[in-house]
């Protein structure tokens, strides 16, 4: 997990690569927080999905912004685990708050949704799917533009 910055408004944004379990240690503790999922390796999201979108239902994330090729099934995916693990009662209630943004295909479009945030948590976490190269370009992404503090 890497800190990234503030924005012009408080919020501390990090980044990490997801992996099983990643979400289980979270440097704000037991805090909500928001999140925007970069799928950067859409294949590879398959992949994790089951697991992704378990942790995340099963976390105190506030809202979830899923962006690039594939995002809304990770989204309808999400929102089907949040009602398996009870934070809704049916798909749609809005128990992590969720969005998609296919539209945002490349690591700097993906980056204004993160900017652009939903969410009002104090934190957000820039979640990507790949690999180790595309964390660290999403995060140079991150910090291109208007700039993180």
């Amino acid at each position: 997990m890497r800190e990234i910055g503030c924005d012009d408004v408080g919020r501390r944004y990090f980044a990490a690569l997801y992996s099983p379990g990643c979400l289980s240690e979270l440097p704000w503790g037991s805090e909500p927080f928001d999140c925007v999922v970069f799928l950067c390796d859409a294949d590879g999201a398959k992949r994790l999905t089951g697991a992704l979108c378990a942790e995340l239902a099963r976390s105190r994330v506030d809202w979830v912004q899923v962006a690039g090729r594939a995002a809304e099934e990770l989204h309808d995916a999400i929102d089907r685990a949040s009602v398996a693990a009870g934070r809704q009662k049916k798909v749609g209630d809005g128990s992590p708050m969720t969005s998609w943004h296919e539209e945002a295909e490349s690591l700097a479009a993906m980056a204004e949704v993160a900017r652009l945030c939903l969410g009002g948590q104090d934190s957000v976490l820039v979640l990507v799917v790949g690999r180790e190269a595309d964390l660290a370009a999403a995060v140079e992404a991150m910090q291109k533009g208007r700039t993180l503090i």
